[in-house]
């Protein structure tokens, strides 16, 4: 990574400590601040070693997932500088219909790649909270899917996340993890933004809300079998 992206991210990283000191009298210890910002820059150095995608997003559509399996499409939207964060979900069948879904705001997230990888946990509970035993996890973050699919230990600051979503897979009968292109998940995040925007807890059993229908409809055709 250039050094010049790394002496932003730390500058950066400085500025919104300093904010939290001016406007809500929370300080940050520097070296606290530091070693944040020395892992977010490993994060996006592990994303740029792995953007050898097979697939052409251009090409890209979502898919069905095979019976007995659901699939949960997950994204995260993330502020920086209020460390605010909304996590939106899409759990659908194998006939493309959509057995739930929800957005759930979040506060005092320190970054992006931990609002994705708190999302994991969350809509695996909210899976299972709608009794789906076999599931696909989907997501376009694709550090977090590799972290949750790597058996080595992860040493990051998201392995408390890791770990707790490592283990709540255990609790299906079969629990896999899928990167998908952003272009893909249209649905969710779809929802994660009306989440940030709405900053309540929402959830639909057998539906989506009015904003997300139209993405849910193409998706539903386009996966169409011939």
């Amino acid at each position: 990574m250039p050094k010049r992206l790394e002496f932003l991210i730390l500058i950066r990283a400085i500025s919104t400590s300093r904010n939290k000191l001016v406007h809500d009298n929370v300080k940050r210890d520097a070296y606290a601040v530091f070693w944040f910002s020395m892992n977010y820059v490993q994060e996006i150095t592990s994303v740029s070693r792995s953007l050898a995608i097979p697939q052409n997003p251009m090409l890209a559509k979502w898919s069905r997932p095979s019976d007995p399996s659901v699939k949960i499409n997950m994204d995260a939207t993330f502020d920086s500088s209020s460390g605010r964060t909304s996590s939106g979900v899409v759990v659908r069948d194998s006939n493309g219909l959509v057995l739930g879904s929800c957005f759930i705001p979040s506060v005092n997230i320190s970054s992006p790649f931990a609002a994705e990888a708190l999302e994991v946990i969350l809509d695996l509970r909210f899976a299972l909270d709608l009794g789906c035993m076999h599931v696909v996890l989907e997501s376009d973050s694709l550090t977090i899917i590799s972290k949750l699919k790597s058996g080595v230990d992860d040493c990051s600051l998201l392995r408390p996340y890791i770990a707790d979503a490592q283990s709540m897979a255990r609790a299906f009968f079969s629990c896999q993890f899928s990167f998908t292109p952003r272009s893909v998940n249209g649905v969710a995040h779809c929802l994660a933004r009306l989440g940030q925007v709405l900053a309540v807890d929402s959830y639909w059993v057998e539906d989506v809300p009015p904003q997300a229908a139209a993405l849910v409809h193409v998706d539903r055709r386009c996966s169409e079998p011939p």
